[in-house]
């Protein structure tokens, strides 16, 4: 599916960051990121 996305200068950086160290697509970087945060905000807060 294509979308056409504006993207955060740090997310970009961060997305084409990921996307140099695994060798793979832009859309995959910004898909493991967003899996990223998804998981992070399951997990419950220890105070």
């Amino acid at each position: 599916m294509g979308t056409t996305m504006r993207l955060d200068p740090e997310v970009a950086a961060a997305a084409e960051h990921l996307r140099r160290k695994h060798h793979i697509g832009l859309g995959e970087a910004v898909n493991e990121l967003a899996r990223t945060g998804l998981a992070q905000k399951k997990t419950p807060a220890h105070f």
